[in-house]
């Protein structure tokens, strides 16, 4: 025996056979059971499985396309296509270091200085850079080491060449006076660098300095003073008060050494100052001014090797009983001074 079913009018009608019985079977609507592809029998090769109503979507993962995920796509791209090109910089940074690019179907990354590989993941030796470490870096460019001098760029490095005066590798240290070099342990000569001995003075150069000897005309460190030995007769040296006459023409004499020529005070002078004729009393204000004959007044006597300059004083019966210092200022800038009382 066996079932042939009917159908009529939306009733079924179910007959065995030998068609001797009928049946009637009021039924439910035919074929409405959603089947469940993705428990029934995954079709999705990789990735999830959603059911959907009559049918299922596979969602792939990155790198796979298909109905089915059964396409592995070409490098950086990824979708049902293979045609969406992947961010590799936002899904998975595959930069160790520096900043990540993204680009069709691949990405670049751009490493930090000393670092290299296509992930910036190699630290390179010191002193190079790039893909391959071997970009050599300009440190006088990039980051100038030296805090002083200058900067020679080498392979792989870089030298600092220091001012005299200054040493450590990148010219951090100043050195004692006297020495120089990148440990601070060569003397400088200072007698060749740059002689300090002014106005024909000799040079000789000493372990961290030098000594200067001089010319007869010249004293001091480095020959720069005028060897001024004095005020000659008829004017005293301080503390004497040298009293004169309003109005008389005082010879001023001294030496220097030797002939400087006439060019030797300095701009302005000499000129006179305020002093006091008795210590402690307060200066003498009156206001007094040199009277002379201008350059004429100075000259030189090669016999005696001494200057003598005419000084002219003034007439004015107010500065009778004051007391005033004639001051000269050489061009070496240095002052000398006589105390003068008129009367």
């Amino acid at each position: 025996m066996y079932t042939v079913v009917y159908a009529s009018g939306g009733n079924y009608f179910s007959r065995a056979q030998p068609f001797d019985l009928y049946q009637l079977s009021i039924a439910a609507s035919p074929c409405d059971t959603d089947i469940n592809e993705c428990t029934t029998n995954n079709p999705c090769v990789r990735g999830t499985c959603d059911n959907t109503i009559g049918s299922y979507t596979c969602t792939c993962p990155l790198g796979y396309g298909g109905a089915n995920c059964q396409t592995q796509c070409p490098t950086g791209f990824t979708g049902t296509s293979c045609d969406t090109d992947i961010n590799e910089c936002t899904t998975n940074n595959p930069c160790v270091r520096g900043t990540c690019d993204n680009t069709i179907g691949s990405y670049t990354c751009t490493c930090p200085l000393g670092y290299g590989g296509a992930n910036c993941q190699t630290q390179c030796p010191t002193g190079f850079t790039g893909t391959s470490c071997d970009t050599d870096i300009n440190e006088c460019t990039t980051n100038n080491p030296c805090v002083r001098g200058t900067c020679d760029n080498t392979i792989g490095s870089y030298t600092c060449t220091c001012p005299l005066g200054y040493g450590g590798a990148n010219c951090q240290t100043q050195c004692p006076t006297g020495f120089t070099g990148t440990s601070c342990d060569t003397d400088i000569n200072e007698c060749t660098t740059n002689n300090p001995c002014k106005n024909g003075g000799t040079c000789d150069n000493t372990i961290g300095s030098y000594t200067c000897t001089c010319s007869t005309c010249y004293s001091g460190a480095t020959c720069a003073t005028l060897n001024f030995a004095g005020f000659f007769q008829p004017i005293d040296n301080e503390p004497v008060a040298n009293v004169i006459k309003l109005g008389q023409a005082v010879p001023v004499k001294f030496s220097l050494g030797c002939n400087n020529g006439l060019s030797i005070f300095a701009p302005g002078f000499p000129k006179v100052a305020p002093a006091y004729c008795t210590t402690g009393q307060p200066e003498d204000a009156v206001p007094l001014s040199t009277a002379t004959a201008g350059a004429s007044s100075l000259s030189y006597d090669p016999t005696s090797g001494q200057y003598s300059y005419v000084w002219k004083t003034p007439s004015d019966a107010r500065y009778a009983g004051t007391c005033q210092y004639l001051v000269l200022q050489f061009a070496d800038g240095t002052q000398r001074r006589a105390l003068f009382k008129f009367r």
